[in-house]
């Protein structure tokens, strides 16, 4: 008698039994994007750990924990404050999920008319589409790049064009516009839009002069000797050059940042002193948009948007945050998503995406978050976190966008005690009387928690504002503000992290 062996044995499998696996497999593995409208923190929750040293009102904060998916901790969840820096949180998920992790920005050079031996007979244009990153290097190359053509004369224009969005001549027209990170914004930027006034001292050690690097036909500076309350610094136009007068006392650096009011006319007055110093006569730049027919000399591309993302996470970088923006706002505009005309651009973003949580108190007016007028509330903020934590793009994690505590970026000096190191990845923000502290810690447990922390003062912001004429006083009194908020904040965090 013939037997079947049972490994042999064929066995009929009804079809649905297979394709309701593979569905769920090509569900899992087909890149299916987390939808915003996915994120929730749960209800709120109000539990009674307190910030030494504050009033109640004026701190929130959210402890959430991610493997349960609940708020742990929470105090005044949904009230909104100021955020500072933290704003730029907001910024980066924005302009990533607007323009994609491998944008790139661009700064060309061309010309029209044509190239006869070494004279260009017609206009150069340089234009600039917002690269926070452009540095001297960039323009180095494309200064060899006209070289390489065997160009040394121009017989028509040097043109720069801003024509990629609105400049304008400060980032915050409410912050001191001698301050440093108050520089103008252009698609033309270049090292910041910062330029540097070094100190020249007399024999006796006292400062007689100033000379500006770059020098450039469109700044100056000079010593004054009278006492001036902060920040010590006079500034004017005049025929749109740019003065700057600085003390005769050791009241500023030795190698001083100056905020640049006229970027795209900096960035190209600097390419034309590289070029003059490598034998190319190039024309008094002018303001001008490029023709069509243009022919492209050189191009420059930036490093990947998320790169750009990380770095400006990193250093708080208050221009690469408003240039990001500035970019990502018009490509959300121009693709029509912007619905209500009397909202922005990222305002709506998140009202508009973010369904599940609270947006009616939210406001961003400045993309840097280099204003008192911010407004955000410690859920959305972690609702912020929560979508790139889940998201999990590669080059967009939390741990790899965000500093790491006592060790990197503006974390570096932050919870850098043995309990507190290595544990935080956060956003720092700081402006006078308001302090937050937004990111993800490894709990004594080994759990991981997403968190957002603020703190404000709205009565010292109000008196500080209606002030005239600040002082040393003043701003000795906001330091010290700054620092009890920072450490109440920081003692907090790891009062957390011991007991989850």
């Amino acid at each position: 008698m013939k037997t079947e062996s049972p490994s042999l044995k064929t066995k009929k499998i009804r079809p649905d039994k297979i394709i309701i696996p593979l569905l769920i497999i090509v569900f899992i593995y087909s890149g299916c994007k987390l939808s915003y409208n996915d994120i929730s923190l749960g209800k709120e929750t109000e539990t009674g750990d307190e910030i030494e040293g504050f009033p109640r009102d004026n701190y929130g904060y959210v402890i959430y924990d991610i493997d349960d998916a609940r708020i742990v901790r929470g105090h005044n969840v949904n009230k909104e404050f100021t955020p500072a820096s933290v704003t730029k949180l907001f910024t980066a998920l924005f302009a990533d999920e607007i323009l994609g992790d491998d944008y790139t920005f661009s700064t060309t050079l061309s010309y029209d008319g044509k190239i006869s031996g070494s004279t260009l007979t017609g206009n150069l244009y340089l234009k600039g589409s917002g690269d926070p990153e452009l540095s001297i290097n960039e323009l180095q190359v494309i200064a060899d790049s006209i070289k390489t053509k065997k160009i040394k004369d121009i017989t028509g224009n040097f043109y720069f064009d801003e024509s990629c969005f609105t400049t304008r001549d400060m980032l915050d027209k409410d912050m001191p516009a001698e301050a440093y990170y108050n520089a103008g914004i252009s698609p033309l930027t270049f090292n910041s839009n910062i330029i540097y006034a070094l100190q020249r001292k007399s024999s006796d050690g006292r400062i007689k002069s100033a000379d500006l690097i770059p020098a450039l036909p469109s700044f100056s500076a000079y010593i004054y000797k009278e006492d001036l309350p902060y920040p010590f610094l006079k500034f004017r136009y005049n025929e749109d050059k740019e003065i700057w007068g600085l003390p005769d006392k050791n009241l500023w650096e030795k190698r001083q940042q100056l905020p640049v009011k006229h970027p795209g006319l900096f960035t190209a007055q600097t390419l034309q002193n590289i070029c003059a110093i490598r034998g190319i006569k190039l024309p008094s730049p002018k303001s001008g948009e490029a023709v069509p027919s243009v022919k492209t000399i050189s191009e420059i591309k930036s490093r990947p948007l998320a790169a750009i993302i990380k770095n400006m996470l990193f250093t708080s970088n208050n221009m690469t945050a408003e240039l990001i923006y500035a970019v990502s706002s018009d490509t959300y505009i121009r693709k029509g998503n912007l619905k209500n005309n009397s909202a922005n651009a990222i305002e709506e973003f998140f009202r508009s995406g973010f369904t599940g949580i609270e947006w009616s108190n939210f406001r961003i007016v400045k993309a840097s978050g280099l204003t008192s007028l911010n407004r955000a509330t410690p859920a959305q903020t972690s609702a912020v976190l929560l979508f790139i934590e889940k998201n999990n793009k590669e080059n967009f994690k939390l741990e790899r966008i965000l500093p790491l505590s006592g060790w990197d970026g503006t974390m570096r000096g932050r919870l850098d005690q043995p309990g507190g190191a290595f544990r935080i990845y956060g956003k720092t923000g700081s402006i006078f009387y308001a302090s937050g502290l937004a990111g993800i810690f490894y709990g004594g447990s080994g759990k991981r928690y997403i968190f957002t922390v603020y703190i404000n003062d709205n009565a010292g912001r109000s008196e500080y504002d209606k002030k005239s004429g600040k002082t040393a006083e003043d701003l000795n009194r906001c330091g010290i503000w700054t620092k009890k908020a920072a450490d109440g904040i920081d003692k907090f965090v790891l009062k957390m992290i011991e007991e989850l």
